[in-house]
């Protein structure tokens, strides 16, 4: 019994997920940037602020958060986003 205890433990070091913010103001300053950065199981946190961007494209089983009502302005561009490993949006 410790040794799978151990072992869960040891597992749980390894499959941290990271939080990626994206901030008009900071280096990853785009959601396809913080996207592109993202691993399965990551979350993207995206701060208030106006994006112009489009054909974001989510291929990760990623979380993708908004904090503070931020805005995708597509600038009449296709469409701003697309997932293929999403359960909902």
């Amino acid at each position: 019994m410790r040794i799978l205890i151990l072992i869960f433990l040891f597992c749980g070091l390894f499959a941290q997920a990271n939080t990626i913010v994206v901030n008009s103001s900071s280096k990853i300053n785009t959601i396809k940037k913080g996207v592109s950065l993202a691993q399965d199981g990551d979350t993207v946190l995206v701060k208030k602020g106006i994006y112009k961007e489009h054909l974001i494209n989510i291929s990760k089983a990623i979380h993708l958060i908004g904090e503070g009502n931020p805005l995708i302005d597509g600038e009449n561009k296709n469409r701003k986003y697309s997932g293929n490993k999403c359960n909902r949006f």
